[in-house]
């Protein structure tokens, strides 16, 4: 998608700015969400308003090299975030420092050892390993130095290789244990697939789709989240059905069966990223109509306007993957159920509630 030029202007205002700048104050719950926008502008979004603040964005937030297309952020267990970069311009992983903006890269074709390639997908584990998920290949990063050690693909493991062709996502869903979606490769004869790596051994296998689990046929993956009693959701892009519609799928972590969540005409919504919420929902990224973030049911598809278009003042969005302030990452939240009481939309009551751009 390309951003919109209200967006862009906005953008290019804010970096020609000369006034004092002053960095936002975190407050848990607060969501962070840096922006495939083509300026890697990082938003804070305050879900009580649905009020928006730019917590990073150069050359006058923050200072360090420019962003331009993130796909993934974590939360470092410092407080500050990790963010993988995808743009030709800044490939690279970078450290987002929560209090100032300011931006380190620490890992890239230039910085550290090791493979290297787009990273679609940044993730900690329990233990605190930094994993990299690339086009065809795992690896674990160390941030201290920016070495990158093969953990599976390109020539390690056992199992069909996997390819993003676009778009994807990556999840830690089961102990030891990488749920990654593509979109479609040449590789599985163009069948959307969730394929499992195990991270001892960098063993691959295809957990979902191509043949594998039941139910209906995977959607193109945009991303994948996991919900806290282990299941898997992935948004997916319906291309094989006329309209096309965009489907949000629930797949069982052990057998690979699919069922239907809810669909939507694409033309109104598509969620690019998923994350889950505290509470239990997802969160969803949506660029379309709205400009959006997303509370949604995991078990009805219904959703709640978070931010965005109709809701909350501030820079626009357009699309990021993010992440809660305060709570722990999904790939560990399943081990934290308590804290899922923890956070609630004030604003909402006693009501419950992650491609880049096409050139």
């Amino acid at each position: 998608m390309r951003p919109k030029l209200s967006s862009i202007l906005l953008q290019l205002a804010i970096s020609s700015a000369h006034s004092a700048v002053f960095a936002v104050q975190l407050q848990n719950g607060d969501i962070v969400a840096p922006q495939s926008d083509n300026f890697g502008t990082v938003i804070v979004v305050h879900p009580s308003t649905g009020d928006r603040e730019i917590l990073s964005l150069y050359p006058n937030i923050g200072t360090g090299p420019a962003m331009s297309r993130p796909t993934s952020i974590v939360t470092l267990p410092d407080g500050n975030f990790l963010v993988s970069d995808t743009d030709s311009s800044h490939s690279a992983l970078t450290r987002i420092n929560a209090a100032t903006g300011n931006r380190t890269d620490v890992s890239s074709g230039s910085i550290g050892t090791g493979p290297w390639g787009d990273v679609e997908t940044v993730l900690l584990t329990p233990a605190g390993d930094t994993i990299m998920v690339a086009d065809g290949f795992v690896a674990r990063v160390n941030l201290a130095t920016g070495n990158r050690t093969l953990i599976s693909g390109l020539g390690i493991g056992s199992g069909p290789i996997y390819a993003f062709s676009g778009a994807g996502g990556a999840v830690l869903y089961r102990s030891g244990r990488l749920a990654i979606g593509t979109y479609d490769s040449p590789l599985d004869n163009d069948q959307p697939a969730v394929y499992d790596v195990d991270l001892a051994t960098g063993a691959r296998s295809i957990l979902s789709g191509a043949g594998h689990g039941g139910g209906p046929s995977l959607s193109h993956i945009m991303d994948l989240a996991i919900l806290p009693d282990g299941a898997l959701v992935a948004s997916g892009r319906n291309l094989d059905v006329k309209p096309n519609v965009t489907e949000l799928i629930r797949i069982d972590p052990f057998t690979g069966d699919r069922t239907i969540i809810a669909t939507q005409p694409f033309a109104q919504s598509e969620y690019e990223r998923l994350t889950l919420a505290p509470n239990g929902f997802l969160l969803g990224s949506d660029p379309f109509t709205a400009d959006a973030i997303y509370s949604i049911n995991p078990t009805t598809g219904v959703r709640t306007l978070i931010s965005g278009n109709g809701r909350g003042s501030g820079p626009p969005l357009f699309w990021g993957d993010m992440v809660v302030v305060g709570v722990p990452e999904p790939s560990a939240a399943c081990l934290f159920l308590t804290a899922l009481a923890a956070w609630t939309f004030i604003a909402f009551g006693r009501h419950k509630l992650r491609r880049q751009p096409t050139s």
